[in-house]
C-alpha cells in the first residue's frame, strides 16, 4: 500500500512538471520528436495506464485474507452445553487456492502490464507522426509564405519597371493599373498564406496540448524528402517491427491467459477452518479442525469461460487482420512513396533551369519593347506558382514517407537526433 502511495505521488509530482514546461519556439523536427517522447502530456497520462496495469499485478499475487470469527453464548437451560451457563468460540478460516488461481492471476496481470506498454508505445507512436505531420506542415506554411512575399516583392520590382516606361511614353496607363491589380491580388495572396500559417502553428501547438506555443519549424523540406531507400526495401520483412503488430500479439497474449485463469477459477473454493469451543462454570473446551469445500450446484462458472474463450478467439481474428492490413499498407505506401518521389526528381529536372530563363527571357523581351505586359505578368504567375507545386510535391513525399516509417515503427529512428537540418532551401533560382 505504501509503495502504490510513493509511486502515485512520484507520477503527479512528474505529471505536473510536464504541463509546466514549454519546448522552444525555433524547433527542429528531432528536438520535437524528443519532446513528444519526454514531456508530452498526453503521453504523461497514457503512461498511468502502466502504473494501474502495475498496481493491479500486486492484487493478483496476494494471498486470500483468512477470517477470524468470535461467538460467545449465552445458556440459560439445564440441558447445555457442559451444563454451563455461557459459552465461547473462535474460528479462523484460511481459504486456500488449490487449482493454482494465483499463478494464472499473476499471468494475466503480467500480460496486462505487457499490454499496456505496448499501447503506450503504439500511443507514442501515432503521436510522434501526427507532431512530425504538423511539423511538414508548418514548414510548408513557412515555404508558401515565404515564396508569396517574393512573388510580390518582384511584381512590386516590376511594377516600377512599368511605371518608369510609363514615365518615358514607352507603355501605357492599362499596362500600369493592370500591374496594380496584380500587386493587389499578390498582398492578398501573402495575407491568406499568413493565416496559413497561423493555423499550422496553432495544429503544431494541438499536437503538444499546449495553448500558448507559436512556434517556428527548423529544417529543410528537401532534406525530410531524401533518402527515400524506404521504398525500395522489402515489404516482406516479419512484422514484429510493427507496433500496432505487436500491441494486436499481447492483446491475444492477454486474453489466452484470460481463458486459463478462468479455466482456474471454475475449481471450487477450498477452505482450511481451526476453532475452539469453551464454556464457564463449569469449564470445558473443545478444539477442532475442518474443511470446507464450495459444491457448483448452481454456478459452475461455465458462462465466464465461454466469454475468455469468445476474447481470445477475437484477438487472434484481430491479430491476423492487423498482420494482414500491415502488410498491405506497407506495400501500398512504399509504391506510393516510390512514385512520388520519382515524380519529383522529373519535374525538378524538366522545371528547375527552364523556369529562371523563362522570367528573364519575358522580362527582357519587355524591356525591349518585344514583349507584352501579359506576357510578362504570365511569366511571373508561371514561376511563383511552378514553385509552389513544387512545395506541395515535396510535402507529398514526405507525408508517404512518414506514413511508411510509421508501417515499420521505424519514425523516430529514422528522424530522431542526428538527422540532417538546416535552414529551408529551394532548388530553383530566385528570379
Amino acid at each position: 500500500m505504501k509503495k502504490t502511495v510513493i509511486a502515485l505521488l512520484a507520477s503527479l509530482t512528474v505529471g505536473a512538471s510536464v504541463w509546466a514546461q514549454t519546448p522552444p519556439q525555433d524547433i527542429d523536427l528531432p528536438t520535437l520528436l524528443d519532446w513528444v517522447h519526454d514531456l508530452s502530456p498526453r503521453l504523461a497520462i497514457e503512461r498511468q495506464s502502466v502504473e494501474a496495469a502495475q498496481a493491479e499485478r500486486l492484487s493478483a499475487g496476494a494471498w486470500p485474507n483468512p477470517s477470524l470469527g468470535y461467538t460467545q453464548s449465552r445458556q440459560p437451560g439445564t440441558l447445555t452445553n457442559f451444563s454451563s451457563a455461557r459459552a465461547r468460540e473462535w474460528t479462523l478460516e484460511f481459504p486456500l487456492l488449490v487449482g493454482g488461481q494465483r499463478g494464472a492471476r499473476l499471468e494475466a496481470a503480467q500480460r496486462a502490464i505487457d499490454a499496456a506498454r505496448a499501447r503506450v508505445s503504439l500511443s507514442e507512436q501515432d503521436l510522434a507522426a501526427d507532431a512530425a505531420l504538423a511539423h511538414v506542415h508548418l514548414l510548408v506554411a513557412q515555404e508558401r509564405l515565404a515564396l508569396q512575399e517574393e512573388g510580390l516583392s518582384r511584381l512590386q520590382a516590376l511594377r516600377e519597371i512599368v511605371s518608369s516606361r510609363l514615365a518615358s511614353g514607352l507603355a501605357s496607363r492599362y499596362e500600369l493599373l493592370r500591374f496594380d491589380v496584380e500587386v493587389a491580388s499578390g498582398r492578398q495572396n501573402v495575407a491568406d498564406a499568413h493565416a496559413e500559417l497561423l493555423q499550422a502553428q496553432s495544429d503544431l501547438a494541438s499536437t503538444l496540448a499546449l495553448h500558448d506555443w507559436h512556434p517556428r519549424a527548423l529544417g529543410s523540406l528537401r532534406a525530410l524528402a531524401e533518402p527515400a531507400e524506404e521504398a525500395q526495401e522489402s515489404v516482406a520483412a516479419d512484422h514484429v517491427s510493427n507496433l500496432a503488430v505487436q500491441l494486436a500479439r499481447q492483446d491475444e497474449a492477454l486474453a489466452g491467459a484470460g481463458v486459463e485463469l478462468a479455466r482456474r477459477e471454475r475449481w471450487p473454493a477450498v477452505s482450511l477452518n481451526v476453532a475452539r469451543f469453551w464454556t464457564e462454570r463449569p469449564y470445558g473446551a473443545t478444539q477442532s479442525v475442518g474443511a470446507t469445500v464450495e459444491l457448483p450446484l448452481f454456478d459452475s462458472r461455465e458462462g465466464a469461460l465461454g466469454k475468455a474463450l469468445a476474447e481470445a478467439r477475437s484477438a487472434t481474428l484481430k491479430r491476423e487482420l492487423i498482420e494482414v492490413e500491415n502488410k498491405r499498407m506497407r506495400q501500398q505506401h512504399a509504391q506510393t512513396l516510390l512514385l512520388r518521389h520519382r515524380s519529383l526528381l522529373r519535374f525538378e529536372e524538366d522545371t528547375a533551369q527552364k523556369l529562371g530563363t523563362l522570367h528573364q527571357m519575358a522580362e527582357d523581351a519587355y524591356r525591349l519593347g518585344k514583349g507584352s505586359v501579359l506576357e510578362l505578368l504570365d511569366a511571373s504567375r508561371s514561376n511563383l506558382q511552378i514553385r509552389l507545386e513544387r512545395v506541395d510535391m515535396i510535402q507529398s513525399v514526405i507525408e508517404a514517407r512518414i506514413r511508411l516509417l510509421v508501417t515499420r515503427s521505424q519514425l523516430v529512428g529514422a528522424w530522431g537526433h542526428g538527422a540532417e537540418r538546416g535552414s529551408t532551401q529551394g532548388a530553383y533560382p530566385a528570379h
